[in-house]
């Protein structure tokens, strides 16, 4: 979880993924841990980097492998509908059409 806090705070006033650090690999740690079955506070953790990651980030999907928002999708999805905690269903949620969105796929409204 502390790895998690460092990497958003990084993220979150640099406004960017580090040169340094591969997109990917600071996206999979987040994915991982938003899909992690133990802890919530990792979950969390991983929930909240990437949102940071999304939501500061611009050019992030032209630096994932093409796949990546699905898998993201899919990931946000799942914890959306199960996670035991109210909280992170919601955040999920929210996050998983944020990606929808900076993806352009987002649903139709109605």
């Amino acid at each position: 979880a502390a790895w998690l806090q460092a990497l958003f705070v990084i993220v979150f006033r640099t406004k960017r993924v580090p040169s340094s650090v591969a997109a990917a690999d600071v996206f999979g740690v987040a994915l991982e841990a938003a899909r992690f079955s133990g802890d919530a506070t990792v979950r969390r953790g991983g929930l909240v980097l990437l949102s940071s990651l999304v939501g500061v980030d611009s050019e992030l999907w032209t630096r994932l492998p093409p796949a990546s928002a699905a898998q993201a999708r899919n990931a946000l999805r799942a914890v959306a509908a199960a996670d035991p905690e109210k909280e992170l269903r919601e955040l999920a949620a929210q996050l998983s059409s944020a990606v929808d969105e900076a993806i352009g796929e987002a649903p139709p409204v109605t």
